[in-house]
């Protein structure tokens, strides 16, 4: 009896990872109006899925191999960035003022990942500073059911990626980021596009539900 218990939590457990990994897809979010969500007044991510390049975008890492490029093979009619060789941490990143303290935001990234180096991620983070430029708040994407992720890794499609944040009362701004993490191989490779930010009331409820890349997680 212990066994047949035993088996049916495992196999409930594989079902709820699949149903996650289905609803964090491209395909299964296909419903989901996300291309209007990109194009939203209340989106506060200027040039989202680099459309205009690197236009609205900064660039930071610490040197060595690493390399960037905006890539045509974006989603939803943009572009995407990508970063080959990476080291330590390297960032695509955009600066966001004027969030209001308490209210609850959603961020969100697609991310594609090549990556075939150990203990390397890609991830989306939202870092906050005050008006001394130091970082008072950072939180990040982590994956489901893996014990201290660092962010998506392995060779993978595109996925969606969500960091819930509620600015506190002393943030001047913060920064979307498409983080790398690790040292990379020089062919490993990570894709981002379609950043969105948001007030949580304007996010539809399909985003809202469990998905396999959050910092909820």
């Amino acid at each position: 009896m212990k066994a047949r218990t035993l088996s049916k939590t495992l196999l409930a457990g594989t079902m709820m990872l699949l149903v996650l990994a289905s609803i964090s897809s491209v395909t299964a979010l296909a419903d989901v109006p996300y291309e209007d969500l990109l194009n939203s007044p209340q989106n506060k991510v200027k040039n989202p899925a680099f459309q205009a390049g690197l236009d609205s975008w900064s660039i930071w890492g610490p040197g060595g191999t690493f390399a960037w490029f905006v890539d045509d093979a974006g989603l939803f009619g943009g572009k995407a960035v990508s970063i080959t060789g990476g080291q330590d941490y390297d960032l695509v990143y955009q600066r966001i003022y004027n969030l209001e303290p308490g209210k609850k935001y959603y961020a969100f990234a697609w991310v594609k990942t090549s990556i075939r180096a150990k203990d390397c991620f890609a991830r989306l983070t939202i870092a906050a500073y005050d008006r001394a430029d130091q970082v008072i708040q950072y939180e990040y994407s982590r994956e489901k059911g893996v014990p201290n992720s660092g962010g998506q890794t392995g060779v993978t499609g595109w996925q969606l990626h969500r960091v819930v944040y509620v600015p506190a009362k002393n943030v001047a701004y913060i920064t979307i980021q498409g983080t790398s993490l690790g040292t990379w191989e020089l062919d490993d490779q990570a894709w981002w596009t379609g950043f969105v930010f948001l007030p949580e009331e304007a996010v539809p409820a399909e985003l809202k539900g469990p998905l396999v890349y959050s910092n909820e997680n």
